[in-house]
């Protein structure tokens, strides 16, 4: 079965399982789920190593346990959720190594195990990349949507370092969180590092690898073609070949970075085009891409080394 297929057949066994209909689903397939996927569970986002959560139905004690002793920390109010993390007998842990006794003042739920496996299948995902990779580019949103922090980190002594002070960059025009094609949000999640690229001179002191762009260079997302997300070049005219495609020489890719975001397979329509880019004192969000100033992302170019596998983490 072509890989596509079954990543299709995978994402339509969680959409049955997420409606509802966990005896139809069956266990997933690491390999099938794309880093950055979230996991909602009635609303509330399913985090890594949470096996549960607790609705406390009366007021109840909080306890830090120390070694085998329970010592009261405060009191949970009626109505309050809580994540739940571990559980020990007669003991729930809500993190921070504090527990609630496990009685009829509270209520204790379970995820199906196909969440669970999806959570535990993105967090192994993305620490792989993060154990591989020597250099890491973070963006952090802000609270205003279309904002975000860049910042750079290294390894040393297998511990991640900042590199950089943070820098102002700008996210897709509807925030973060990716699912389609033209849907203007820029994806969650960690990704590996493509070329390089730009219609300006290379910049002097690079050893990443650096693609220059010619007004024959085409991103296309047209989701009918079988080039869709792709670069691709071309020298006759686009307009008979895809319904849809970027130009490679638009003026904010004077540089950018591919963010290696749907492939391996690429998924029609699941979203084409994701780069870091430059952005100018009027660029005030992307269709999805992430935007730093000129400079910086220069900097970045000069500082990237390929044998260090470099990634971005957004979050």
């Amino acid at each position: 079965m072509p890989k596509y297929i079954k990543f299709l057949l995978v994402l339509i066994g969680m959409a049955i399982l997420f409606h509802g209909n966990p005896a139809q689903a069956a266990d997933i397939d690491c390999n099938d789920i794309r880093t950055g996927t979230k996991v909602w569970w009635d609303g509330s986002e399913l985090r890594p190593g949470q096996i549960g959560r607790i609705t406390v139905l009366k007021d109840t004690p909080l306890y830090k346990l120390n070694g085998e002793q329970l010592s009261y920390s405060r009191t949970l109010k009626a109505g309050e959720v809580y994540r739940v993390y571990a559980f020990k007998p007669g003991l729930l842990s809500v993190g921070g190594g504090l527990y609630v006794k496990r009685d009829t003042l509270i209520s204790y739920q379970t995820p199906s195990k196909i969440k669970l496996q999806i959570v535990a299948c993105v967090y192994k995902k993305d620490t792989q990349l993060k154990s591989e990779a020597q250099q890491m580019i973070v963006v952090k949103k802000s609270s205003v949507k279309t904002a975000a922090t860049l910042q750079t980190y290294q390894k040393q002594n297998g511990k991640w370092m900042q590199a950089s002070s943070p820098v102002a960059a700008v996210i897709g025009k509807e925030g973060m969180g990716k699912t389609k094609e033209g849907d203007a949000r820029t994806p969650y999640g960690t990704y590996r590092l493509g070329t390089s690229f730009g219609w300006g001179p290379k910049p002097s002191g690079m050893s990443y690898p650096f693609k220059a762009i010619t007004s024959n260079d085409y991103w296309v997302d047209d989701v009918s073609s079988a080039d869709y997300n792709k670069w691709i070049t071309y020298t006759g005219n686009p307009y008979t070949r895809w319904q849809s495609f970027e130009r490679m020489n638009h003026p904010l890719y004077k540089y950018g970075i591919v963010i290696r975001y749907n492939e391996d397979p690429i998924i029609k329509g699941e979203g084409s085009a994701i780069f870091l880019h430059i952005k100018t004192s009027g660029t005030a969000y992307t269709l999805g891409c992430t935007a730093i100033a000129e400079k910086e992302l220069v900097k970045i170019l000069q500082w990237l080394e390929p044998a260090k596998k470099p990634i971005i983490v957004m979050e």
